[in-house]
C-alpha cells in the first residue's frame, strides 16, 4: 500500500477511534506525525487496540473464543501427566496454531508453555505436601519423564529442589502443630 494511502486510512480510523475513546475517557489518542516504518504503525495499532479495550472494559475475544481458551485450560489441567502441545491443543479447541497463542496468552496472561510448566509445578507441590509418592512418580504424574528434568524446572521455578520443597513443608506443619 502507498505510503499516503495508509496515512489516509490510519487518519479516518484514528478519527472514529478517538471519538469513542473521548467519549469514555475524555482524552484523545495521539495519531504521530510520521511512521518510519510498518513495526512502529503496528506497535501505534497495537497501543491503540490497548488503550480501546480498557476504555471500554471489554474483551477483544468473542464468547465462543474465551470459550476455546476455557476448554483448552481444561484439557491441560485433565492431562497432566500426558505430552500436551500447543499445536494439538489449537487443533482440538478448532483454532489456528498462530491465532490460538496470542488469544491464549492474551486471555490468559502466560504463554501456553508457560502456563503448562506453573499447572505442572503446582500440582507437583500438592503432591509433595499431601502424598508420600516418590520423587519419580510425581514427575511422571505432571509430564515428566525425566525425574532430573523434572528437578530442574521444579528448582527453577521454586528456589528448592522437590525433596527440600517437602521437607519444608513437613517441617512448618510440624511447628505449626507445637
Amino acid at each position: 500500500m502507498p505510503p499516503a494511502k495508509l496515512i489516509s486510512l490510519l487518519h479516518s480510523q484514528w478519527m472514529a477511534w478517538d471519538r469513542i475513546y473521548y467519549s469514555v475517557t475524555e482524552k484523545q489518542i495521539e495519531l504521530p506525525d510520521t511512521f518510519h516504518s510498518g513495526f512502529e504503525v503496528k506497535e501505534w495499532l497495537s497501543g491503540v487496540r490497548e488503550l480501546l479495550v480498557t476504555a471500554t472494559g471489554k474483551s477483544p475475544y468473542s464468547e465462543e473464543v474465551k470459550d476455546c481458551i476455557t476448554r483448552a485450560v481444561k484439557a491441560m489441567q485433565d492431562e497432566l501427566s500426558s505430552s500436551v502441545h500447543a499445536s494439538e491443543m489449537a487443533k482440538r479447541v478448532n483454532m489456528s496454531r498462530s491465532y490460538f497463542s496470542q488469544c491464549f496468552k492474551d486471555l490468559v496472561g502466560m504463554t501456553f508453555n508457560e502456563y503448562l510448566r506453573h499447572i505442572r509445578i503446582e500440582k507437583a507441590k500438592e503432591y509433595l505436601q499431601y502424598t508420600q509418592k516418590t520423587i519419580q512418580w510425581i514427575a511422571e504424574n505432571t509430564g515428566y519423564a525425566d525425574q532430573k528434568y523434572f528437578s530442574r524446572v521444579f528448582l527453577e521455578k521454586t528456589g528448592m529442589l522437590p525433596s527440600e520443597y517437602r521437607q519444608s513443608i513437613q517441617s512448618e506443619l510440624q511447628m505449626s502443630d507445637s
